[in-house]
């Protein structure tokens, strides 16, 4: 069929071919260490830093201010 060879990505998906991606994109994940004590473990304690870097200027941070979106951004790379 002609739309068998259309790509949808993984959101689209359905089938065989979801059933695929999900146990791919979970055996990564897992790799990474997404689920495990060790992920939590990082991800608090960078939420830790990231609240105690913010304490000694809340009251000058406004949402655009460039410390705060740097230090999200490096949040977000630990996640």
């Amino acid at each position: 069929r002609f739309e068998d060879k259309i790509v949808r990505g993984i959101v689209a998906t359905d089938g065989s071919h979801w059933t695929e991606q999900r146990r791919f994109a979970l055996k990564q994940l897992r790799d990474l260490g997404f689920g495990t004590k060790t992920m939590e473990a990082r991800i608090q304690e960078a939420i830790h830093d990231f609240l105690d870097s913010l304490k000694p200027k809340e009251d000058k941070l406004k949402e655009e201010d460039p410390d705060l979106w740097e230090a999200f951004h490096g949040l977000n790379s630990v996640v």
